[in-house]
């Protein structure tokens, strides 16, 4: 039952639909991997950007009940997927009250003043957006001892560069000295401008 219930929580998730569950964290630990090909073709967004504001808001929808939203606003750094804006508000679901129950979702939170790389699905029709495989199409964007930037998402990276096919087929190109170091990493922070030229070079191919 657990195993149907996750599988629904995925598919839900993926294609933007709204997310209702009771809340739990019993699942943050057994969420499938999803690779990074995987995240670029279900997103209806990728972007870097820099959260600058963050807003709850509570408003009641039709056969759902009182829902709870959290809006952000973020400068944009960098587009690679969907329209490209200088800023973007984005809503994501936190609760829903319904019959006196509370229920909530996985959504990951965002910190005014931290920087993301964030794979989002489209909206859905009341709205809101999540990230692709929930935690691990949100990416932490820091700076590493060396001066770098680097992302890491929830899931720690593991799995990201998984693929059936070797990515130099898949770019349609040799990788840089960079990129390869990235793909050859299990888990674990990875350079930004690696995994931007990555994603950018898997869009490009696959839209072919």
């Amino acid at each position: 039952m657990k195993s149907v219930k996750l599988v629904t929580i995925l598919i839900l998730v993926s294609f933007g639909f709204l997310l209702l569950f009771p809340c739990t964290n019993s699942f943050s630990s057994t969420v499938a991997a999803v690779s990074m090909p995987q995240m670029t073709r279900a997103a209806g967004r990728i972007f870097v950007g820099i959260c600058r504001e963050v807003a709850e808001r509570t408003e009641p929808v039709p056969k759902l009940g009182q829902v709870t939203t959290l809006e952000y606003r973020f400068s944009v750094v960098r587009t690679l997927k969907g329209e490209t804006r200088e800023t973007l508000t984005i809503r994501h679901l936190k609760t829903v009250r319904r019959s006196g129950t509370v229920l909530g979702g996985l959504v990951p939170t965002y910190q005014v003043g931290g920087q993301y790389l964030l794979f989002l699905t489209a909206e859905s029709q009341i709205g809101l957006c999540a990230p692709v495989g929930l935690q691990q199409g949100t990416f932490r964007v820091t700076t590493d001892a060396a001066g770098h930037q680097v992302a890491v998402n929830g899931n720690d990276n593991l799995g990201l560069f998984r693929s059936s096919k070797p990515w130099e087929q898949l770019l349609a190109r040799p990788l840089s000295a960079t990129e390869h170091k990235a793909v050859s990493q299990r888990s674990g922070p990875v350079e930004l401008n690696s995994l931007l030229t990555l994603t950018a070079g898997f869009l490009k191919e696959d839209r072919k």
